[in-house]
């Protein structure tokens, strides 16, 4: 009878990213790709808090939401203030770029 090792190798399951995830991780990836900043949306270099991060990542423009993307902006903040993660608390003192990128990767189950 043949036999492979392969087959006693358990694999994790993984099931696919619902949406809101997905958007959670194109926030993070925002951030990765054009860096992070406080107290302001975007800054001069292009650089985004957590609230641009999350607007460019629902189709939006890091400064401000179209009324017609906020329905999908609005869950995606309530899920991250309803464990602690705001704009004021994005804005601390003493905050990183990591800690907001884990954030959002923790908060979308990754």
């Amino acid at each position: 009878m043949l036999y492979d090792k392969k087959w006693d190798e358990i694999k994790p399951i993984t099931k696919p990213l619902e949406p809101w995830q997905q958007t959670l991780l194109e926030a993070a990836h925002e951030l990765r790709t054009r860096g992070w900043c406080q107290g302001v949306s975007e800054d001069r270099y292009g650089r985004v808090c957590l609230f641009g991060a999350l607007s460019l990542a629902v189709g939006g423009n890091p400064k401000y939401i179209p009324h017609d993307q906020s329905h999908q902006f609005e869950p995606l903040m309530n899920k991250l203030t309803s464990v602690g993660y705001s704009i004021p608390w994005n804005d601390t003192k003493g905050r990183t770029k990591e800690e907001v990128i884990a954030a959002l990767e923790k908060v979308a189950g990754v």
